[in-house]
Protein backbone atom coordinates (compact mmCIF):
# COMPACT_ATOMS: atom_id res chain seq x y z
CA UNK A 1 0.00 0.00 0.00
CA UNK A 2 1.14 3.53 -0.69
CA UNK A 3 -0.46 4.85 2.53
CA UNK A 4 -0.91 2.73 5.65
CA UNK A 5 -1.80 5.46 8.13
CA UNK A 6 -5.61 5.03 7.77
CA UNK A 7 -6.05 8.67 6.80
CA UNK A 8 -6.89 7.85 3.18
CA UNK A 9 -4.67 7.14 0.24
CA UNK A 10 -4.11 4.72 -2.59
CA UNK A 11 -1.99 1.74 -3.49
CA UNK A 12 -1.61 -1.05 -6.03
CA UNK A 13 -2.56 -4.73 -5.92
CA UNK A 14 -0.12 -7.17 -7.56
CA UNK A 15 -0.59 -10.73 -8.76
CA UNK A 16 2.58 -12.55 -9.70
CA UNK A 17 4.40 -9.22 -10.05
CA UNK A 18 1.70 -7.73 -12.33
CA UNK A 19 -0.43 -4.83 -11.18
CA UNK A 20 -4.07 -5.90 -11.41
CA UNK A 21 -5.96 -3.28 -9.40
CA UNK A 22 -5.86 0.13 -7.80
CA UNK A 23 -6.67 0.17 -4.08
CA UNK A 24 -8.38 3.27 -2.71
CA UNK A 25 -8.36 3.64 1.08
CA UNK A 26 -10.78 6.05 2.73
CA UNK A 27 -10.82 7.45 6.24
CA UNK A 28 -10.97 4.53 8.65
CA UNK A 29 -8.97 2.23 6.41
CA UNK A 30 -11.77 0.59 4.38
CA UNK A 31 -10.27 -0.40 0.98
CA UNK A 32 -11.98 -0.28 -2.41
CA UNK A 33 -10.58 -2.09 -5.44
CA UNK A 34 -10.61 -0.77 -9.02
CA UNK A 35 -9.60 -3.57 -11.44
CA UNK A 36 -7.00 -2.67 -14.06
CA UNK A 37 -6.94 -4.55 -17.37
CA UNK A 38 -3.54 -3.98 -18.91
CA UNK A 39 -0.27 -5.76 -19.63
CA UNK A 40 2.00 -3.61 -17.50
CA UNK A 41 -0.77 -2.00 -15.47
CA UNK A 42 1.35 0.61 -13.72
CA UNK A 43 0.21 3.86 -15.34
CA UNK A 44 -3.44 2.85 -15.58
CA UNK A 45 -3.60 1.66 -11.96
CA UNK A 46 -2.02 4.83 -10.64
CA UNK A 47 -4.38 6.95 -12.72
CA UNK A 48 -7.45 5.03 -11.51
CA UNK A 49 -6.43 5.33 -7.87
CA UNK A 50 -5.65 9.04 -8.07
CA UNK A 51 -8.94 9.74 -9.88
CA UNK A 52 -10.99 8.39 -6.95
CA UNK A 53 -10.68 10.53 -3.80
CA UNK A 54 -10.87 8.70 -0.46
CA UNK A 55 -14.38 8.13 0.85
CA UNK A 56 -15.36 10.33 3.81
CA UNK A 57 -16.20 8.73 7.14
CA UNK A 58 -19.83 9.89 6.99
CA UNK A 59 -22.16 11.06 4.23
CA UNK A 60 -23.04 14.69 3.64
CA UNK A 61 -25.93 16.25 5.58
CA UNK A 62 -27.75 17.25 2.38
CA UNK A 63 -27.46 15.72 -1.08
CA UNK A 64 -28.88 16.31 -4.57
CA UNK A 65 -32.22 14.96 -5.74
CA UNK A 66 -31.23 12.30 -8.31
CA UNK A 67 -34.22 13.07 -10.59
CA UNK A 68 -34.77 16.85 -10.67
CA UNK A 69 -38.41 17.84 -10.99
CA UNK A 70 -39.73 14.40 -10.00
CA UNK A 71 -42.55 14.13 -7.47
CA UNK A 72 -42.24 11.59 -4.65
CA UNK A 73 -45.01 9.09 -5.40
CA UNK A 74 -44.21 6.75 -2.50
CA UNK A 75 -42.23 7.53 0.63
CA UNK A 76 -40.23 5.54 3.15
CA UNK A 77 -42.45 3.42 5.37
CA UNK A 78 -44.97 0.56 5.63
CA UNK A 79 -46.39 -0.44 2.25
CA UNK A 80 -49.08 -2.67 0.80
CA UNK A 81 -48.33 -2.18 -2.90
CA UNK A 82 -49.05 -5.29 -4.98
CA UNK A 83 -47.92 -6.48 -8.43
CA UNK A 84 -49.92 -9.36 -9.94
CA UNK A 85 -51.74 -9.69 -6.59
CA UNK A 86 -48.46 -10.22 -4.72
CA UNK A 87 -47.04 -7.83 -2.13
CA UNK A 88 -43.68 -6.70 -3.47
CA UNK A 89 -42.12 -4.94 -0.48
CA UNK A 90 -39.88 -6.90 1.94
CA UNK A 91 -40.35 -7.10 5.72
CA UNK A 92 -38.50 -4.40 7.66
CA UNK A 93 -38.68 -2.46 10.93
CA UNK A 94 -41.20 -4.91 12.36
CA UNK A 95 -43.60 -4.56 9.40
CA UNK A 96 -44.43 -7.40 7.03
CA UNK A 97 -44.11 -5.06 4.02
CA UNK A 98 -41.99 -1.91 4.07
CA UNK A 99 -40.94 0.50 1.31
CA UNK A 100 -37.25 1.09 2.02
CA UNK A 101 -36.72 4.19 -0.13
CA UNK A 102 -38.34 6.95 -2.14
CA UNK A 103 -40.09 6.53 -5.48
CA UNK A 104 -39.36 9.46 -7.82
CA UNK A 105 -41.65 9.37 -10.86
CA UNK A 106 -40.64 10.61 -14.30
CA UNK A 107 -41.27 9.32 -17.84
CA UNK A 108 -39.09 6.49 -19.09
CA UNK A 109 -35.74 7.78 -20.30
CA UNK A 110 -35.50 10.77 -17.93
CA UNK A 111 -31.89 11.19 -16.71
CA UNK A 112 -30.81 10.01 -13.27
CA UNK A 113 -27.89 11.76 -11.55
CA UNK A 114 -25.74 10.52 -8.66
CA UNK A 115 -26.92 12.18 -5.45
CA UNK A 116 -23.39 12.15 -4.01
CA UNK A 117 -19.89 11.40 -5.21
CA UNK A 118 -18.68 7.88 -4.53
CA UNK A 119 -17.44 4.52 -5.79
CA UNK A 120 -19.74 2.19 -7.75
CA UNK A 121 -20.11 -0.99 -5.70
CA UNK A 122 -22.60 -3.16 -7.61
CA UNK A 123 -24.30 -2.98 -11.02
CA UNK A 124 -27.12 -5.20 -12.32
CA UNK A 125 -28.04 -4.99 -15.99
CA UNK A 126 -30.07 -8.21 -16.29
CA UNK A 127 -33.50 -6.55 -16.04
CA UNK A 128 -34.42 -8.11 -12.68
CA UNK A 129 -31.54 -7.74 -10.22
CA UNK A 130 -29.52 -10.19 -8.16
CA UNK A 131 -28.75 -10.63 -4.47
CA UNK A 132 -29.63 -7.54 -2.46
CA UNK A 133 -30.89 -5.89 -5.68
CA UNK A 134 -33.35 -8.69 -6.59
CA UNK A 135 -36.64 -7.36 -7.87
CA UNK A 136 -35.29 -3.87 -8.57
CA UNK A 137 -34.40 -4.53 -12.20
CA UNK A 138 -31.44 -2.68 -13.67
CA UNK A 139 -29.84 -1.12 -10.63
CA UNK A 140 -26.74 0.56 -9.19
CA UNK A 141 -25.21 0.67 -5.71
CA UNK A 142 -22.80 3.53 -4.94
CA UNK A 143 -20.76 3.73 -1.73
CA UNK A 144 -20.56 7.43 -0.88
CA UNK A 145 -19.04 7.24 2.61
CA UNK A 146 -17.67 4.70 5.07
CA UNK A 147 -21.12 4.47 6.65
CA UNK A 148 -23.41 5.18 3.68
CA UNK A 149 -24.48 3.46 0.45
CA UNK A 150 -27.03 4.73 -2.05
CA UNK A 151 -29.21 2.55 -4.25
CA UNK A 152 -30.83 3.31 -7.62
CA UNK A 153 -33.43 0.81 -8.85
CA UNK A 154 -35.76 0.06 -11.81
CA UNK A 155 -33.53 1.85 -14.36
CA UNK A 156 -34.37 1.66 -18.06
CA UNK A 157 -30.68 1.69 -18.99
CA UNK A 158 -27.47 2.21 -17.02
CA UNK A 159 -24.76 4.45 -18.48
CA UNK A 160 -22.03 2.40 -20.13
CA UNK A 161 -19.25 3.90 -18.02
CA UNK A 162 -20.92 2.88 -14.75
CA UNK A 163 -18.96 -0.19 -13.63
CA UNK A 164 -17.92 -1.58 -10.22
CA UNK A 165 -14.90 0.31 -8.90
CA UNK A 166 -15.67 3.40 -11.02
CA UNK A 167 -15.65 6.79 -9.28
CA UNK A 168 -18.69 8.96 -9.96
CA UNK A 169 -19.13 12.66 -9.23
CA UNK A 170 -22.17 14.19 -7.57
CA UNK A 171 -24.60 15.10 -10.34
CA UNK A 172 -23.04 12.71 -12.89
CA UNK A 173 -25.62 10.95 -15.08
CA UNK A 174 -25.66 7.24 -14.22
CA UNK A 175 -28.69 6.08 -16.21
CA UNK A 176 -32.31 6.65 -17.15
CA UNK A 177 -35.64 6.24 -15.36
CA UNK A 178 -37.38 2.97 -16.19
CA UNK A 179 -39.71 0.28 -14.89
CA UNK A 180 -37.55 -2.87 -14.88
CA UNK A 181 -37.97 -5.55 -12.24
CA UNK A 182 -41.04 -5.59 -10.00
CA UNK A 183 -42.41 -2.14 -10.80
CA UNK A 184 -45.79 -0.49 -11.25
CA UNK A 185 -44.59 2.14 -13.75
CA UNK A 186 -41.61 4.34 -14.70
CA UNK A 187 -39.85 5.74 -11.64
CA UNK A 188 -36.57 5.68 -9.75
CA UNK A 189 -36.49 3.76 -6.50
CA UNK A 190 -33.88 5.63 -4.47
CA UNK A 191 -32.65 4.10 -1.22
CA UNK A 192 -30.02 4.95 1.39
CA UNK A 193 -28.33 2.58 3.82
CA UNK A 194 -26.29 3.76 6.80
CA UNK A 195 -24.38 1.16 8.76
CA UNK A 196 -26.13 -1.54 6.73
CA UNK A 197 -29.66 -0.37 7.64
CA UNK A 198 -32.17 1.42 5.44
CA UNK A 199 -32.88 5.02 6.45
CA UNK A 200 -35.33 7.61 5.13
CA UNK A 201 -33.61 9.65 2.39
CA UNK A 202 -36.17 12.47 2.49
CA UNK A 203 -34.71 14.53 5.38
CA UNK A 204 -31.28 14.49 3.69
CA UNK A 205 -32.36 15.18 0.11
CA UNK A 206 -32.67 18.64 -1.40
CA UNK A 207 -36.10 19.35 -2.96
CA UNK A 208 -36.49 17.97 -6.46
Amino acid sequence: MADKNNRGGWGLALLGGTIVAAIIVGNGGMPKFAPVKTDSGTAQAAQAAQAAPPLPAVGVARFHCPVPGAPVTQGFGPSWVMVNRVYIEPPYNGYSHFHVGLDLAKPQGAPIAAAEAGIVEKVDRNGYGTGKSAGYGNSVWIQVAQNREEFYGHLYVIAGNIQPGQHVAAGQIIGQVGSTGESTGPHLHFGVQEGGRWVDPAPMMNPC
